[in-house]
């Protein structure tokens, strides 16, 4: 991986850079609230209006900012995989942790699964684990672990906490709340069934 691709602290950037990204989001922010709430008033002409627009303005952009939120997390993931499944070059899980900042063991958590065994002919040293039940991000989904962490473990400790997008949380729990996935049998290791929330 070029060793340039890694993270920028972004007040060094060029204020040219930053103003052109802040009047890019205010773009998307724009579109966002005005298909999903009608038309608000614009940063623009805002201290013109009312109190109740301007509250509603910001209540507008928070709910879109929470949406771009879950999508820039969507593309995050989808931009791993596809780093860590190149044919030719693919990104290691040490590759993906160093272009975000955070070491292996952090990428390996953020996007489990994303890197395929490393080399052809070696045996696999990961299980591909299917999930059942719980929020839509993760029923269905298939992900691979190290096979000692399904097979060589006591049953009861065999499992993930796998981060969850806020909206798929139920009220009343933390919004960093964690669904906890676990199997449900011996003979049933590589299928792991929703088990409720715990907390991050």
């Amino acid at each position: 991986m070029p060793e340039n691709i890694t993270p920028r602290v972004w007040h060094e950037q060029s204020v040219a850079l930053r103003l052109d990204l802040h009047q890019a989001l205010d773009r998307v922010l724009d579109l966002l609230t005005t298909e999903l709430y009608g038309t608000v008033p614009s940063s623009a002409d805002l201290f013109e209006q009312p109190p109740a627009a301007r509250r509603d303005h910001h209540l507008a952009r928070l709910a879109a900012i929470d949406i771009l939120t879950e999508e820039l997390a969507h593309q995050s993931k989808e931009n791993a995989f596809a780093a860590a499944r190149m044919d030719g070059a693919p990104a290691t899980y040490a590759d993906l942790g160093r272009a975000v900042g955070i070491g292996r063991e952090g990428a390996r958590s953020r996007w489990p699964g994303a890197v395929a065994d490393a080399k052809a002919g070696r045996p696999r040293k990961q299980v591909t684990v299917r999930l059942t039940g719980g929020p839509a991000e993760w029923d269905g989904a298939e992900i691979e672990f190290d096979r000692a962490e399904v097979h060589d473990r006591a049953l009861a400790d065999v499992g993930g906490h796998l981060i969850t997008p806020s909206h798929q949380i139920p009220e009343g729990l933390p919004d960093d709340a964690r669904a906890h996935y676990a199997p449900d049998a011996e003979d049933t290791r590589t299928v792991w069934t929703f088990q409720g929330w715990v907390p991050s």
